[in-house]
């Protein structure tokens, strides 16, 4: 069946464990943060978006104290509550075909400014745009809004069936940070607010799920702004009517 599977057993095993921490509030010890940790890293070998799940587990587990108890906060309990979720998904098998280097099928273009969102997707050939309301400019970070415009692109797809289990998507953005942000977490700026970190981790959740669920294999690649043209054209000309 080409498939890679979490063994039962185990699967009953890790889960149970991180039920136990979850039943107590997120009270627990060092010592089997670590196994957990140790564990989920295992798992996050064959699901890679998986990743987004794990940094903050795995600050919790280097930052706590041998021999004192551990108090995990809301956030970490949430990873470990979608974590059980990914352990079945592992347990029930995940295809090779995920996993494995290959071209891609299915090709995005996006793009984002200030006051507008674009991107368009190949093969479907559908453009799209969102037209952000005045009262909004200017309350996200232009990089938040390139991470957000990516993520539209793959849900719309997936929303009008023009992705299928499997697939393999090339997400193309002019935005460094964006396309990065795709694959890490830790992406918390200095002195950045918790209101706009929670924003990315939101989106970055987003992502990882949709291409979990789905079984998608995601790839993203930067490209320079004047090769993104249709799709810059989509997110910043408000004028053009939807014929154009």
């Amino acid at each position: 069946e080409l498939l890679i599977s979490l063994h039962t057993e185990k699967y009953n095993q890790w889960s149970h464990s991180i039920q136990e921490i979850i039943r107590a509030s997120g009270r627990t010890t060092k010592k089997i943060l670590e196994v957990t940790l140790g564990r989920l890293n295992h798992a996050a070998s064959v699901l890679p978006l998986a990743h987004h799940f794990l940094s903050r587990i795995s600050f919790a587990t280097y930052s706590a104290e041998y021999f004192k108890p551990v108090q995990l906060n809301k956030t970490v309990l949430h990873d470990l509550e979608l974590w059980i979720k990914l352990l079945k998904r592992l347990n029930e098998g995940i295809s090779m075909n995920v996993l494995t280097i290959r071209l891609p099928n299915i090709v995005l273009w996006t793009d984002a400014c200030e006051h507008g969102l674009g991107g368009i997707s190949y093969p479907q050939g559908r453009a799209w745009r969102y037209h952000v309301s005045p009262d909004l400019i200017h309350r996200a970070h232009i990089n938040l809004l390139e991470f957000i415009v990516v993520l539209l692109g793959i849900w719309l797809d997936l929303l009008e069936n023009a992705i299928s289990p499997e697939d393999c998507i090339l997400a193309f953005g002019d935005n460094t940070s964006a396309v990065n942000w795709l694959y890490k977490s830790k992406f918390k700026a200095v002195n950045e607010p918790e209101t706009a970190f929670q924003a990315k981790l939101t989106v970055a959740r987003k992502i990882a799920s949709l291409a979990i669920d789905n079984s998608l294999r995601l790839y993203s690649k930067w490209l320079p702004g004047e090769s993104n043209q249709v799709a810059d054209h989509l997110s910043r000309n408000s004028l053009s009517s939807d014929e154009e």
